[in-house]
């Protein structure tokens, strides 16, 4: 199942009551979407992804637009194409959407041992594979927690491939291309695998 993180977590905060246009405000222990999605006797693990939301390419193959930003030729980011002179604001956002799921899935049961924020940042080490970690976990849950929750916020491509990007200690630029194969289970496996992302063309 894939979802975006609005539809994960929007509360059914107001609503308008019929034939008076006046708001009608949820009580303050209703739950987010997401625990409707969740039963926490299941649930294995959540894995929140996030990079330092470098372009997958060198910026000496990106142009250069009207207003003298650079703009990517690989990569887009929720509102249109990624721009590097952003970066700061791509990574902000996505650290704070893994911060409103990781909130939203303690508040539908889930505990917070089992929500695992994985932030590729810069210095992250070169022989790191985010592909290979997801697989690693998401291969060992227990039979009887077989179900998961991988979550992205960051740059896609045209293709939909989550773009994570780094540069490791030595300042090399570090690329991860994830694709739902990635994180799907294999045949016969019993768990599901709920996908949500801020990421463009996801759906495809």
């Amino acid at each position: 199942v894939g979802v975006c993180i609005a539809q994960l977590l929007r509360w059914p905060s107001a609503m308008a009551m019929a034939g008076t246009g006046l708001p009608l405000v949820a009580p303050p222990a209703a739950l987010p979407p997401v625990a409707l999605c969740v039963d926490p006797a299941r649930f294995g693990a959540a894995i929140l992804l996030t990079s330092a939301c470098q372009d997958v390419e060198e910026q000496a193959e990106s142009t250069e637009d009207f207003v003298g930003e650079t703009k990517s030729a690989h990569l887009l980011v929720p509102g249109g194409e990624y721009r590097h002179e952003s970066r700061e604001m791509y990574r902000t956002h996505a650290l704070h959407g893994a911060d409103l799921v990781a909130e939203a899935l303690q508040a539908a049961g889930v505990p917070p041992a089992r929500i695992h924020h994985w932030d590729y940042t810069d210095g992250t080490p070169g022989d790191v594979s985010p592909a290979e970690e997801v697989k690693e976990l998401l291969g060992r849950l227990p039979g009887h927690m077989p179900d998961a929750l991988v979550y992205y916020a960051g740059p896609s491509t045209s293709q939909g491939l989550w773009a994570l990007a780094w540069r490791d200690e030595e300042g090399a630029l570090r690329r991860s291309l994830l694709t739902p194969e990635d994180i799907l289970p294999e045949a016969g496996n019993p768990g599901s695998r709920l996908l949500v992302a801020d990421a463009p063309h996801t759906a495809r």
